[in-house]
């Protein structure tokens, strides 16, 4: 294969968009988030309830001092969740300005990408990608190592999207 090299030009957008459609906008709708506040949430009114429930039936009253655990530590939890989704947004946020109007060279040769940027070059073996998804708008590659790779089409030119599509399709064993 020839050495064809596509100049690829992060655009933070992009991967803000990924990133936000995956449910990472919000923390009401990032989903490790969203399950600990609901359950928080039925945990309280659970325990506002038996609380009233016992004002009748005394007899149920030790129900109270259980539901009131439970709230205690789904609050915990919820607290764990949200500090860790803050953790996670402040990574991406800095990501993307550490990547803000930098550029990467992209060559594909024997079964091989190199990504090369002003800091580093990265050189990934193509028969240890296990996952490639091609899409109208992006590039989705996947390595064993667990090393993910997007390459959206609004960062290079029209023309330097198809010829690593086909470099990647002819590389690739499909």
């Amino acid at each position: 294969m020839d050495d064809t090299e596509i100049v690829y030009e992060f655009n933070t957008e992009d991967f803000k968009e990924f990133c936000d459609s995956t449910g990472g906008k919000s923390v009401f709708t990032y989903q490790p988030t969203r399950v600990a506040i609901r359950s928080t949430i039925i945990f309280i009114l659970s325990t506002v309830a038996i609380y009233f429930i016992a004002l009748y039936d005394e007899d149920i009253s030790f129900l109270i001092f259980i539901g009131a655990m439970f709230s205690a530590l789904g609050i915990a939890y919820t607290i764990f969740r949200l500090y860790k989704y803050k953790k996670w947004r402040k990574g991406i946020t800095k990501y993307l300005l550490s990547i803000q109007g930098k550029k990467c060279i992209l060559k594909i040769k024997d079964g091989f990408i190199k990504m090369i940027t002003d800091e580093e070059t990265v050189i990934e073996n193509l028969k240890e990608i296990k996952c490639t998804v091609f899409r109208d708008d992006c590039i989705i590659l996947k390595g064993e190592a667990g090393a993910s790779y997007r390459f959206f089409a609004r960062s290079m030119d029209e023309d330097g999207f198809k010829k690593l599509k086909q470099m990647l399709e002819s590389e690739l064993v499909i």
